[in-house]
């Protein structure tokens, strides 16, 4: 980057809302846990970090956990611009158990490739519809950072010339291990 250049933001304050739904069939019951999104902004991740419950009603709960960060980085541009690219671009909240097996979100990232190493290791990972405004800050961190790699052709090998002369280095040693014989 040179100097007069614009610097881009790589982080963005976000809080996460998730709901908690209560769910049977027959006999059973589980609980399903979704994230309904993110909010972009500094207002609600200011306050203190923890979850907060936003709503509650007999089908669900929704709880907003403020003060995450989503941070961009510079070598991940190109899995943000296929993120991007996407019919439906999502924003991810990986999450781990707490003592009371309920879900605590610790990461925030529009990374698929970051989200699906934390889904691999049997972590929580939830996804949503990015909302409009972290798209536009993406977008302009993807406009800035990423340069597409120049595809490269790859020379076609002369399979011919290369079984010709190994069957000849082969019918070699095998005259040479009947004179010997």
């Amino acid at each position: 980057m040179s100097v007069g250049e614009p610097t881009i933001a790589n982080s963005v304050s976000v809080s996460v809302v998730l709901q908690r739904q209560d769910v049977t069939s027959g006999r059973w019951s589980s609980v399903r846990w979704e994230l309904l999104g993110v909010v972009v902004g500094e207002p609600l991740a200011a306050h203190d970090a923890g979850r907060r419950l936003i709503h509650a009603d007999t089908a669900y709960r929704r709880y907003l956990w403020p003060g995450y960060t989503l941070t961009l980085h510079r070598d991940s541009a190109e899995d943000y611009w296929h993120n991007l690219m996407g019919v439906n671009p999502l924003v991810f909240a990986v999450c781990r158990e707490d003592e009371n097996r309920e879900p605590h979100p610790f990461l925030v990232t529009v990374d698929g490739d970051e989200a699906t190493s934390f889904s691999e290791a049997d972590d929580l990972v939830l996804s949503a519809p990015m909302p409009a405004e972290l798209y536009k800050r993406v977008e302009n961190f993807v406009v800035h950072y990423y340069r597409p790699q120049q595809p490269k052709k790859r020379q076609r090998k002369n399979w011919t010339e290369e079984s010709a002369s190994a069957g000849k280095a082969s019918r070699n040693r095998h005259a040479r291990a009947d004179k010997s014989a």
